[in-house]
């Protein structure tokens, strides 16, 4: 069977359309885009829950850079040492039981420990609480030692037959060895597996659906890829997890207790908060609240500890499993309360749970070569934008986040004089923006000033975020493609753009959901459609412009393009395809799931309805109401793609987008459009074929908008790029003004 797919064949059935709903702090995700921007890490995933709920969720960047495959929800993660935590917490599920005790001699269950000496010659006499508070004195194998050994029984035998660094808890030395060891105390005690036990005990019980050893072809594909940060600023791809090499295969690898484990954000989030809730989690009692106390509870005396690759030092000590905060020092520690406990892994992921401050914080990434394990920046940056939001509400929930956007070539600039160029009125001056009361085209800048109203404002109601999640599988619209072939790697480009093959691909889309402040429950709500989400900077804006009755009060959806960019890709098919079917798609399958998760009911008067997107997004955008008059009238587009993207080619629209000025606009009735155009005067420039001036192709939408009388507003901006960030954040909330004029039904100002 051919594994290309025409497109045709690609349409599946519908099926349960969402997975999950999540709340999202701006400022936070603001926070870890910026560690994302300088290229910290490729991308993260970050969760902030009380004992009771998930507080925030977000993901920013990449989970794979060579697929422009996003990070997601439900992204898997090796979670390396994170493992650790949750080693502890089956070995005192057994001292519950009554089965052992962690002031135990390990040789009391395993006989290879019995002969072992400490460095003096004395019988060594390691205690179960010395695995786990990393005082136990014996030594990590090196990764060339491990080869061969399959089973933790295997693994203790070895451990137990090398020498021990030091007296057992005369020092605080760090190792993973000493949980692969407690682990196969787990096998033996409980007479199971220790990957079995902690399924049935721990991650069934908790919900944690995505947390395995050894991760099944659906986590697979999920799989973070781990990229290195090099000295010129770039990133690099990191092969294999860890020293482990390939992912792990059950029976080939032990179930290393000290950092086999690989996890999502949501499931080590809900184990975060079984520990925040002392050991329960929605009414279910996991821990004791003795074996509680026992883990979070430092038995490291005066040692000198760390998790730095730095210092040892007394910032820190240790419990059973989990490093404890003794005062607020450091740069990290300065975030969290004393008492706060829990443990960072090898490539950069964490989780942190404050009691003081009810908090647990989740941060996923996955970088080999952090300059610290403990104090990073993307750490750092996390921390201090989480307590600071818990300090400051209002203010975290507007923060200007652009869209991510592939850079581009450099481009020639352009002036509003150029051949082709519509008549234009200058607006002098830094800051100022076209008349919100005037139609026509209008050139600003060079210097632009954010939009006062991307601040946040002192007692202005906030809406409600939600996020949720729709699945490849489940849309008979867009089942996802990709133009790699299936073994060609992931960097691979086709020779001819005009002959593509496809091959199916699935994909996890978010869609970001503002409800705003007052919403009546059952009542229609006027909406914007915006591409490319989720725009972080959005919710924010919308509070300050309802409260200021320059805008409706309106919902909006964020929908995350399908992958890819450009021919063959999904996000090409969904953005640059000139017809129906995108609109279609939203329709059907993306706003029934909103209003089925997020309680808001969507108005179905074209009217009430606006569409925004920039680039392709934009031109989707416009497309969704030439196509589809019925359901929406109004739009807004930041250089727009009306050039020639187009594929699969069309017959009834050879040159793409472009055919929008060149044929579909003069040669068709004037429809009901309402349309808020931008350009910068260095935007995007690849005109091999005639068809990819960007530039050109908005000054044409401009003629042909205003040959047949449409009300159009076109922003020409000097010195900006293809969407411009800085064009953005100073006309954004003019634009949203400018497109809604007019409106006067329910929710209008």
């Amino acid at each position: 069977m051919n594994p290309a797919l025409p497109l045709r064949a690609a349409l599946l059935a519908l099926a349960a359309l969402p997975l999950s709903a999540a709340p999202e702090i701006p400022a936070v995700s603001w926070a870890m885009q910026g560690t994302v921007d300088a290229h910290e890490v490729a991308g993260a995933v970050t969760l902030i829950a009380s004992a009771d709920r998930v507080l925030h969720q977000s993901s920013v960047g990449y989970a794979n850079l060579a697929e422009r495959r996003p990070m997601q929800d439900d992204t898997v993660f090796w979670i390396a040492s994170m493992s650790k935590p949750v080693t502890s917490a089956a070995v005192l599920m057994l001292q519950d039981e009554g089965k052992l005790s962690v002031d135990d001699p390990v040789a009391k269950y395993l006989p290879e420990f019995a002969g072992l000496k400490a460095p003096s010659g004395r019988p060594a006499n390691i205690t179960i609480a010395q695995l786990l508070r990393h005082t136990s004195g014996i030594e990590d194998p090196r990764p060339a030692e491990l080869r061969g050994i399959r089973t933790l029984a295997q693994l203790s035998r070895y451990i137990a037959s090398r020498p021990m660094q030091f007296e057992p808890g005369s020092l605080w030395r760090y190792t993973s060895a000493g949980f692969d060891v407690a682990g196969r105390i787990v096998e033996v005690v409980s007479g199971r597996p220790f990957e079995d036990f902690l399924q049935e005990r721990l991650f069934g019980p908790l919900g944690m659906g995505d947390t395995t050893f050894y991760p099944d072809a659906d986590q697979r594909r999920r799989l973070a890829q781990a990229y290195r940060a090099r000295a010129d600023g770039t990133l690099a791809l990191s092969p294999g997890i860890g020293s482990f090499g390939p992912v792990p295969v059950r029976g080939e690898i032990p179930p290393h207790g000290g950092g086999g484990l690989f996890s999502t954000a949501g499931d080590y989030g809900r184990f975060c908060r079984m520990l925040l809730g002392r050991g329960v989690l929605d009414g279910r009692r996991c821990l004791s609240e003795g074996a509680f106390r026992a883990m979070t509870t430092i038995g490291t005396g005066d040692l000198p500890t760390g998790y730095t690759k730095s210092r040892l030092n007394h910032d820190l000590g240790w419990g059973l499993g989990v490093a404890i905060v003794r005062e607020q020092s450091g740069r990290v520690a300065a975030q969290l309360s004393p008492g706060s406990f829990g443990h960072p892994g090898a490539e950069g992921t964490a989780a942190w749970i404050d009691p003081a401050r009810g908090r647990a914080y989740v941060m996923m990434v996955q970088r080999p070569n952090m300059p610290d394990n403990f104090e990073n920046p993307p750490a750092l940056a996390f921390l201090a934008a989480a307590v600071k939001a818990q300090a400051d509400p209002a203010a975290a929930a507007l923060v200007p986040l652009p869209p991510q956007l592939p850079p581009r070539p450099p481009a020639p600039k352009r002036t509003p004089a150029d051949p082709g160029a519509p008549p234009f009125t200058v607006v002098a001056g830094a800051g100022r923006n076209a008349p919100v009361d005037r139609e026509g085209n209008f050139v600003i800048g060079p210097d632009y000033v954010p939009a006062p109203e991307l601040k946040a404002a002192a007692g202005v109601p906030r809406g409600r975020v939600y996020r949720l999640l729709l699945r490849s599988e489940d849309s008979r619209y867009y089942p996802g493609i990709t133009r790699v072939p299936p073994g060609a790697p992931a960097s691979y480009r086709p020779a001819d753009l005009a002959d593509l093959r496809i091959y199916p691909k699935a994909y996890t889309r978010s869609v970001t959901v503002y409800v705003p402040a007052g919403y009546a429950e059952g009542a229609p709500a006027p909406v914007i459609v915006t591409h490319d989400g989720p725009d972080n900077s959005l919710p924010g804006l919308l509070d300050n412009l309802i409260a200021q009755r320059r805008v409706p009060a309106m919902a909006a959806i964020m929908i995350q393009n399908g992958g890819g960019d450009a021919q063959g890709s999904e996000r090409g098919l969904e953005y640059d395809t000139v017809s129906g079917r995108f609109a279609e798609f939203i329709e059907a399958e993306v706003i029934p799931a909103v209003e089925a998760q997020c309680h808001v009911r969507i108005s179905r008067d074209p009217d009430a309805r606006a569409t925004m997107g920039g680039s392709s997004g934009g031109a989707a955008a416009f497309t969704m109401a030439w196509f589809h008059p019925e359901w929406y009238h109004r739009v807004i587009t930041y250089s727009g793609t009306f050039v020639n993207q187009a594929w699969p080619a069309d017959p009834a629209t050879p040159h793409g987008a472009w055919e929008y000025h060149a044929h579909l606009i003069p040669g068709s009735p004037a429809k009901p459009i309402r349309l808020w155009m931008e350009v910068g005067d260095r935007d995007n420039f690849t005109n091999h074929d005639g068809y990819h001036d960007w530039v050109l192709a908005n000054n044409r939408m401009a003629a042909a908008l205003r040959a047949k009388g449409y009300h159009y507003q076109y922003v020409f901006a000097l010195g900006a790029g293809h969407t411009d960030r800085r064009v953005r954040a100073q006309t954004i909330a003019e634009a949203l003004e400018w497109v809604w004029r007019g409106y006067r039904g329910p929710g209008a100002p």
